[in-house]
């Protein structure tokens, strides 16, 4: 692994760029396709994680792997040492477990940020930290959403969100931490996305009308985000960590389309040629009903727009897992 490994910074280092990249939650859905072009731009890489390998099995051998976890602060001081840029993607992510258990949330992904923070700000070398956030922190909203709207974080899991990119900012403006930016993704879909009891609707509802089970709808179903393939937003990120001059910026990564709940239901059971039933229950508190991005900004200063569109991103998806099991 150190011979492949050095190669690739040598590549790198020539061409001018960051060369040694930690990613907080790399072995994960969105991590492990970030983890992926990275190394095939011949960076150097470091994951830090709880879980080994994770979705990263194929790439293990590439990578340096930091075993821990983000709210313990010693861990983190390990993590960050002698890299030039951090991608911070560890968090927790389920709405419906954060108004289960907030008190987690906020050890996760608000005290979690703050830790790595407090040891990314000693670290002489680091050069960009780009802190993953999400939709969800701007609540409902009709229009599509802006940067520069205003938040209304309703649920635990967006509050945590939302105070964590504060402090990073904060960090930014008050100890000149190397350049920061926040990314607020929103709904991202794909292969190797969770679909277990904390997962997210596409994946589950793909893996149910896989079984022939029916997909369970919470409310009436005509509540609506903007969703984007995972292998657009890893795009967009590493575009971020990449660019020069965004200290201090926030980006969408958006399609800014939306789809219903309903709407995916129905095109889930046709891509994957389930005769499986939809069903309804009870609506969840304090869920978002709408929202849209507005990626204008990511067009205009990353040059980043999503390729794959929702049709297709669902075959894509369906295809992963009809093949996985």
């Amino acid at each position: 692994m150190g011979g492949m490994v050095g190669e690739r910074a040598a590549r790198a280092r020539k061409g001018g760029i960051c060369v040694k990249i930690l990613l907080t939650g790399g072995s994960g859905f969105l991590g492990s396709h970030i983890v992926e072009p990275l190394l095939d731009l011949g960076h150097e890489v470091v994951v830090f994680d709880r879980i080994c390998p994770g979705k990263i099995e194929h790439r293990l051998e590439e990578i340096e792997f930091v075993h821990g976890d983000v709210k313990c602060f010693e861990d983190c001081v390990r993590a960050v040492r002698d890299v030039n840029a951090v991608i911070h993607l560890a968090a927790l992510i389920n709405v419906d477990h954060s108004i289960k258990d907030p008190l987690e949330f906020y050890e996760v992904n608000t005290k979690g940020t703050m830790n790595l923070l407090e040891a990314a700000r000693h670290e002489p070398v680091l050069d960009r930290f780009v802190y993953m956030s999400t939709a969800e922190v701007y609540g409902t909203s009709d229009a599509p959403l802006k940067e520069t709207d205003l938040c209304d974080a309703r649920s635990p899991y967006a509050a945590s969100k939302f105070a964590a990119e504060r402090y990073c900012l904060s960090y930014y403006y008050t100890y000149g931490l190397p350049e920061t930016t926040i990314i607020r993704g929103f709904n991202i879909y794909g292969p190797r996305q969770a679909y277990g009891p904390k997962g997210a609707v596409i994946a589950i509802f793909t893996n149910l009308a896989l079984m022939e089970k029916s997909l369970m709808i919470y409310g009436d179903g005509t509540q609506s985000r903007d969703y984007i393939y995972v292998e657009d937003v890893a795009s967009g990120v590493i575009k971020a960590m990449l660019t020069r001059g965004l200290g201090g910026e926030i980006i969408n990564l958006a399609s800014g389309k939306t789809v219903s709940i309903n709407q995916i239901a129905e095109l889930v059971l046709r891509r994957v040629g389930s005769t499986g039933l939809i069903e309804h229950t009870e609506a969840r508190p304090g869920e978002v009903h709408k929202n849209c991005g507005d990626p204008s900004k990511a067009e205009r200063i990353l040059g980043w727009k999503p390729i794959v569109d929702f049709d297709e991103g669902i075959g894509r998806t369906v295809e992963y897992f009809r093949n996985k099991g």
